[in-house]
């Protein structure tokens, strides 16, 4: 694949992200599609900001924490969906995010990956070719 094509597609699955942000009524939704829009890195990106959030250094994020990391990666939700997502997030109850709840939170889902790689392979001629690429893409 060449990149060119990664670059459009790269660019087609922004627009879409962006299309689905302006649609999603989930604050979880709005978040994975306001990272999508910065590309396949904007929901890694966000996982590493997580560590940036973390003022107190102690692994975990409280809601004003959670707030101000998300501001500063300039994610556009209001007040009341960010305290819907970080509840929602928050599994156990206990007030904070682990980084664990944070990224399961994010996952894509099964049909955004199915729909993504249908959009890739598309563009390469055979399967043995896309087999190959994936997996050292994804060194498995």
């Amino acid at each position: 694949m060449s990149a060119i094509q990664v670059d459009r597609q790269e660019e087609e699955m922004k627009q879409k992200a962006q299309k689905m942000a302006t649609q999603a009524k989930n604050p979880i939704e709005k978040l994975r599609y306001q990272c999508l829009q910065r590309g396949a890195k904007g929901i890694k990106g966000l996982g590493r900001a997580f560590r940036i959030m973390d003022d107190s250094g102690d692994k975990k994020l409280d809601l004003e924490e959670f707030s101000k990391g998300l501001r500063d990666f300039q994610i556009s939700l209001e007040k009341h969906e960010i305290e819907k997502l970080f509840n929602d997030i928050d599994k156990d109850g206990s007030g904070h995010l682990n980084f664990d709840e944070f990224l399961k939170a994010l996952r894509v889902t099964f049909e955004e990956f199915v729909n993504y790689y249908s959009g890739v392979s598309a563009s390469i001629d055979t399967d043995a070719y896309f087999d190959l690429m994936m997996r050292h893409t994804w060194k498995l």
